[in-house]
Protein backbone atom coordinates (compact mmCIF):
# COMPACT_ATOMS: atom_id res chain seq x y z
CA UNK A 1 0.00 0.00 0.00
CA UNK A 2 1.77 3.49 -0.69
CA UNK A 3 0.21 4.35 2.82
CA UNK A 4 2.68 2.10 4.66
CA UNK A 5 5.58 2.50 1.53
CA UNK A 6 5.43 6.41 2.67
CA UNK A 7 5.42 5.42 6.38
CA UNK A 8 8.82 3.62 5.56
CA UNK A 9 10.63 5.69 3.47
CA UNK A 10 9.46 8.65 6.44
CA UNK A 11 11.28 6.60 8.64
CA UNK A 12 14.29 5.67 6.68
CA UNK A 13 14.33 9.46 6.13
CA UNK A 14 14.51 10.67 9.92
CA UNK A 15 16.77 8.07 11.18
CA UNK A 16 14.50 6.00 13.00
CA UNK A 17 14.80 2.56 11.23
CA UNK A 18 18.58 1.88 10.75
CA UNK A 19 19.58 1.42 6.92
CA UNK A 20 23.45 1.51 7.10
CA UNK A 21 24.53 -2.13 8.24
CA UNK A 22 21.96 -3.72 7.07
CA UNK A 23 20.89 -1.62 3.21
CA UNK A 24 18.57 -4.12 2.06
CA UNK A 25 15.38 -2.51 3.18
CA UNK A 26 16.89 0.81 1.57
CA UNK A 27 17.27 -1.18 -1.90
CA UNK A 28 13.83 -2.83 -1.61
CA UNK A 29 12.34 0.71 -1.54
CA UNK A 30 14.11 1.62 -4.11
CA UNK A 31 13.32 -1.40 -6.17
CA UNK A 32 9.92 -1.06 -5.40
CA UNK A 33 9.62 3.38 -5.82
CA UNK A 34 10.82 2.48 -9.41
CA UNK A 35 8.09 0.40 -10.66
CA UNK A 36 5.82 3.58 -10.73
CA UNK A 37 7.05 6.79 -12.45
CA UNK A 38 4.62 8.40 -9.95
CA UNK A 39 5.55 7.10 -6.76
CA UNK A 40 9.47 7.58 -7.42
CA UNK A 41 8.87 11.22 -8.86
CA UNK A 42 7.04 11.80 -5.63
CA UNK A 43 9.66 9.92 -2.88
CA UNK A 44 12.44 11.01 -5.17
CA UNK A 45 14.07 13.99 -3.24
CA UNK A 46 13.87 12.12 -0.77
CA UNK A 47 16.14 9.24 -1.39
CA UNK A 48 18.23 11.98 -3.20
CA UNK A 49 18.36 13.55 0.66
CA UNK A 50 19.26 10.06 2.11
CA UNK A 51 21.73 9.21 -0.60
CA UNK A 52 23.82 12.94 -0.13
CA UNK A 53 23.56 12.14 4.02
CA UNK A 54 24.28 8.68 3.99
CA UNK A 55 26.76 8.68 1.29
CA UNK A 56 28.52 12.00 -0.02
CA UNK A 57 28.49 13.55 3.89
CA UNK A 58 29.48 10.18 5.64
CA UNK A 59 31.76 10.94 8.76
CA UNK A 60 33.02 7.23 7.98
CA UNK A 61 33.67 5.36 4.80
CA UNK A 62 30.24 3.95 3.86
CA UNK A 63 30.02 0.20 3.21
CA UNK A 64 29.89 -1.10 -0.75
CA UNK A 65 26.51 -2.64 0.15
CA UNK A 66 24.98 0.36 1.23
CA UNK A 67 26.65 2.46 -1.90
CA UNK A 68 25.17 -0.24 -4.16
CA UNK A 69 21.86 0.25 -2.55
CA UNK A 70 21.21 3.13 -4.75
CA UNK A 71 22.13 1.77 -7.58
CA UNK A 72 17.69 2.37 -8.79
CA UNK A 73 18.13 5.57 -7.48
CA UNK A 74 21.63 6.44 -9.53
CA UNK A 75 19.61 4.65 -13.31
CA UNK A 76 16.67 7.55 -12.37
CA UNK A 77 18.91 10.56 -11.86
CA UNK A 78 18.69 13.41 -14.09
CA UNK A 79 20.94 16.39 -15.31
CA UNK A 80 19.07 18.40 -12.82
CA UNK A 81 19.36 16.15 -9.89
CA UNK A 82 22.94 15.40 -10.48
CA UNK A 83 23.95 19.06 -10.99
CA UNK A 84 22.23 20.72 -8.65
CA UNK A 85 22.20 18.20 -5.49
CA UNK A 86 24.60 15.37 -5.90
CA UNK A 87 27.61 16.96 -7.54
CA UNK A 88 27.89 20.01 -5.34
CA UNK A 89 28.37 17.63 -1.76
CA UNK A 90 30.45 15.28 -3.99
CA UNK A 91 33.00 18.18 -5.14
CA UNK A 92 32.93 19.36 -1.65
CA UNK A 93 33.51 16.01 0.31
CA UNK A 94 36.15 14.65 -2.56
CA UNK A 95 38.27 18.30 -1.17
CA UNK A 96 37.51 17.62 2.38
CA UNK A 97 37.77 13.87 2.80
CA UNK A 98 38.46 12.03 -0.55
CA UNK A 99 39.68 8.86 1.19
CA UNK A 100 35.78 8.89 2.50
CA UNK A 101 34.04 9.40 -0.73
CA UNK A 102 36.47 8.06 -3.51
CA UNK A 103 34.57 5.08 -3.89
CA UNK A 104 31.27 5.95 -4.07
CA UNK A 105 31.74 8.57 -6.33
CA UNK A 106 33.09 6.46 -8.48
CA UNK A 107 30.62 3.87 -8.35
CA UNK A 108 27.58 6.54 -8.80
CA UNK A 109 29.82 7.99 -12.10
CA UNK A 110 30.11 4.76 -13.50
CA UNK A 111 26.05 3.71 -12.80
CA UNK A 112 24.30 6.71 -14.16
CA UNK A 113 22.67 7.06 -16.90
CA UNK A 114 24.35 10.66 -18.02
CA UNK A 115 26.52 12.45 -20.63
CA UNK A 116 29.19 13.82 -17.88
CA UNK A 117 30.72 16.09 -20.31
CA UNK A 118 29.45 19.44 -18.23
CA UNK A 119 30.61 18.03 -15.17
CA UNK A 120 34.12 16.37 -16.52
CA UNK A 121 36.31 20.08 -15.69
CA UNK A 122 34.55 20.29 -11.92
CA UNK A 123 34.84 16.46 -11.40
CA UNK A 124 38.59 16.44 -12.72
CA UNK A 125 40.05 19.50 -10.47
CA UNK A 126 39.06 17.35 -7.22
CA UNK A 127 39.88 13.88 -8.67
CA UNK A 128 43.13 14.20 -10.43
CA UNK A 129 44.83 15.11 -7.27
CA UNK A 130 44.15 11.63 -6.04
CA UNK A 131 45.30 10.17 -9.13
CA UNK A 132 48.81 11.14 -7.54
CA UNK A 133 48.45 10.06 -4.22
CA UNK A 134 51.12 7.56 -2.20
CA UNK A 135 48.39 5.08 -1.71
CA UNK A 136 48.18 2.97 -4.97
CA UNK A 137 44.01 1.82 -4.14
CA UNK A 138 43.46 5.93 -4.11
CA UNK A 139 44.99 6.14 -7.65
CA UNK A 140 43.17 3.44 -8.72
CA UNK A 141 39.79 4.63 -7.70
CA UNK A 142 40.76 8.09 -9.16
CA UNK A 143 41.71 6.32 -12.60
CA UNK A 144 38.28 4.70 -12.62
CA UNK A 145 36.39 7.78 -11.93
CA UNK A 146 38.47 9.04 -14.50
CA UNK A 147 37.48 5.92 -17.14
CA UNK A 148 33.97 6.47 -16.26
CA UNK A 149 34.09 10.15 -17.11
CA UNK A 150 35.85 9.77 -20.47
CA UNK A 151 33.30 6.94 -21.17
CA UNK A 152 30.32 8.96 -20.74
CA UNK A 153 31.36 12.06 -22.14
CA UNK A 154 30.10 12.45 -25.47
CA UNK A 155 31.58 16.74 -26.12
CA UNK A 156 34.91 16.56 -27.98
CA UNK A 157 35.45 19.71 -25.81
CA UNK A 158 35.36 18.34 -23.00
CA UNK A 159 37.87 15.25 -23.90
CA UNK A 160 39.94 17.96 -24.64
CA UNK A 161 39.90 19.36 -21.65
CA UNK A 162 40.15 15.73 -19.69
CA UNK A 163 42.71 14.84 -21.56
CA UNK A 164 45.22 18.33 -21.00
CA UNK A 165 43.77 18.25 -17.38
CA UNK A 166 45.35 14.50 -17.50
CA UNK A 167 48.56 15.49 -19.27
CA UNK A 168 49.50 18.07 -16.87
CA UNK A 169 49.57 15.57 -14.13
CA UNK A 170 51.29 13.31 -15.86
CA UNK A 171 53.87 16.29 -16.57
CA UNK A 172 53.63 16.98 -12.99
CA UNK A 173 54.82 13.32 -11.92
CA UNK A 174 58.54 13.72 -13.74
Amino acid sequence: SPDIYKVYVQEVKNGLIPYKDGPELLLLLLEFSTRSTSLFGEFKPSFLDIYVNAILNAKEKPVKSLIEAFHPLYLQMSHEDFGIIVLPAAVKMLKRNPEIVLESVGILLKSVNLDLSKYAAEILSVVLVQARHADEGRRDVALAIVRSLSQKSSNPDALDTMFNAIKSVIKGMK
